[in-house]
């Protein structure tokens, strides 16, 4: 009997772990945290600590069949840090535009803030250019990933 390491994706923590474990040649299956939960309802667990989450996750891990995690296949790790930014910046920059039209429309103006406030929107508006360009850049280097995104 192979030993299978299974694990829950909760943000980036696991990763560590994960390449570690893929590194050193051991089979690792990486659920998403849902995935877990929902099978975790089915057994009617209610508690949630560490020590009581382990055991459905190990009890997942012997019940189903999972296909053993990707490690490195995409450059998505890189890829993925770039579209949380992405959306993060474009949240800024919605937030800013709303905060500058309100500004604008004040009866109350003040031409310094509104300032600050338009170089803040120029910002936001050139990180998102270039994080969209480095992720188009680290797209063209996967051949699979670049026909998956520009299909």
């Amino acid at each position: 009997m192979s030993l299978k390491f299974v694990m829950e994706a909760i943000g980036c923590y696991h990763e560590d772990l994960a390449y570690f474990l893929y590194d050193n040649r051991q089979e690792v299956c990486v659920v998403l945290a849902n995935r877990i939960r929902h099978y975790a309802r089915s057994l009617n667990v209610k508690t949630k600590t560490d020590k009581a989450d382990a055991a459905p996750i190990a009890d997942f891990g012997l019940e189903r069949s999972m296909q053993a995690w990707p490690a490195g296949k995409f450059n998505l790790q890189g890829i993925t840090r770039f579209v949380q930014g992405t959306l993060i910046r474009k949240k800024d920059l919605t937030r800013a535009r709303c905060q500058i039209h309100v500004m604008e429309h004040s009866h109350h103006r003040n031409a310094r803030v509104t300032a600050l406030k338009t170089g803040q929107i120029e910002f936001y508006a050139q990180a998102v250019e270039e994080i969209e360009a480095e992720i188009r850049k680290l797209a063209e280097k996967d051949r699979e990933l670049k026909e998956k995104a520009w299909d």
